[in-house]
């Protein structure tokens, strides 16, 4: 997760700590949640604190932003994904936090707010188990938990123990010495395993949080946008993946949103319009999902991570004219034929004939403008009736703001027999 988004969350949180003095809800926020919105799961913790005593409460807003900061870096890992098949839905860990009136204790959220976890806060060195931190283990939608902190607590601490308030258990113990050791001696840098040094929560975490709920991630519509296009796939109902290299989609047609094979639209991908048409447009803001990763947000139709400012835009490749084919031939049989002009450049083509044609010549198109990925048809057609047997010639010179290209005419009259 980005800097700038933490920060982000952790000022979302502090406009919370500045309410919580003046409102408690009065109805259950349902301790820890587990939600589901399309294919992006969310997994939130409701937290109360109470500082008990004048040294916890002076210092009740550093301890809780710092205690959010460590939370948020431990359990927001921005690649944690949740499957129950082989389609993947991302995950994301929020926190909502309230600090008690002064000299309220978690017994006045027991009463006062119901299904919210609750801590008590003291300025001791250890709590009175004698540990620094402590929570009880409440599995997800089953019940408010409590703990008690002390001011010595810190971010992994607090990282560790709201784990316990997502349902998770110890994964240490201690030998008949004392000494701590990990459960599992190839993750004793779990987070509840230890709470010093380099930790991370682990993708069986998540697992065993959102199992314990009642959320899945459904299929098929939570496998399109993952990027491949194969075999399952397939099988659940994609036609296409619009994510994917090559998309699925035969010549002609362009993967949508829905990983639907639709027809190439014949007009220009416009940002906004709800299509993502590769590869002018990594995302669309109006489609859905955008196509960006959840830790990226679609500006001017370039994924861009959150809170930063994307970089500014490059100059449009100028208009550019290519002429097929350049030259046409007919015959006393052969009376009509065309030739178009494309615009393969990101700014419109102008264009016009420059020279009248023989009276034997017709041309549908005399000037016109093209705009960026599109072409025009222009028809020639003959008239050759008066016209004595021979070859006959004309040059069609095409004038435009990206330069002079010509498509040559040749009439073959045979004599009659």
């Amino acid at each position: 997760m980005s800097d700038h988004f933490k920060k982000y969350i952790s000022c979302a949180i502090f406009f919370l700590l500045v309410l919580a003095g003046f409102f408690h809800p009065g109805f259950s926020q349902a301790k820890t949640t587990v939600t589901r919105d399309g294919c992006d799961i969310t997994i939130t913790v409701y937290l109360a604190f109470a500082f008990t005593d004048d040294v916890s409460w002076v210092n009740a807003q550093q301890l809780v932003s710092e205690w959010v900061d460590g939370m948020l870096d431990i359990w927001n890992e921005p690649d944690f994904t949740y499957s129950t098949g082989l389609c993947e839905c991302p995950v994301h860990f929020e926190v909502v936090v309230d600090i008690l009136p002064r000299e309220k204790d978690c017994s006045h959220a027991k009463q006062n707010m119901p299904g919210w976890h609750c801590v008590n806060v003291v300025n001791e060195p250890v709590n009175q188990r004698g540990n620094v931190a402590d929570a009880h283990q409440t599995p997800v939608d089953n019940g408010d938990g409590f703990g008690e902190w002390t001011t010595m607590t810190t971010g992994l601490n607090a990282a560790h123990e709201v784990g316990h308030f997502m349902g998770l258990g110890e994964e240490y113990h201690r030998d008949q010495d004392g000494n701590w050791k990990p459960d599992d001696p190839n993750k004793d840098d779990s987070i509840m395993a230890r709470t010093w040094g380099e930790v991370q929560a682990y993708p069986e975490h998540i697992e065993d949080i959102i199992d314990d709920s009642s959320v899945d991630c459904p299929e098929p519509e939570c496998c399109c946008g993952n990027g491949e296009h194969e075999g399952y796939d397939q099988m659940m109902g994609e036609e296409c993946d619009y994510t994917a290299t090559p998309s699925g989609c035969g010549q002609g047609e362009v993967c949508d949103s829905n990983c639907k094979c639709v027809a190439q639209p014949k007009v220009t991908p416009i940002c906004g319009d709800g299509y993502i048409t590769a590869p002018e447009e990594e995302c669309d803001p109006q489609s859905s999902p955008t196509g960006c990763d959840p830790e990226k947000e679609c500006v001017g139709c370039k994924c861009h991570e959150k809170g930063v400012e994307p970089p500014p835009a490059s100059s449009p490749e100028p208009a550019q004219m290519i002429v097929e084919p350049d030259y046409l031939t007919f015959s006393a049989i052969k009376n009509e034929d065309f030739f178009t002009i494309q615009n393969p450049g990101e700014e419109a083509l102008l264009f016009e004939m420059t020279h009248e044609s023989p009276p034997w010549l017709d041309v549908s198109v005399m000037e016109g403008e093209i705009l960026p990925s599109q072409e025009d048809v222009v028809w020639v057609t003959i008239n050759s009736e008066g016209l004595a047997p021979g070859l006959y010639e004309h040059s069609i010179i095409i004038n435009s703001n990206t330069g002079i290209q010509q498509v040559g005419v040749i009439l073959t009259l045979e004599p009659l027999p």
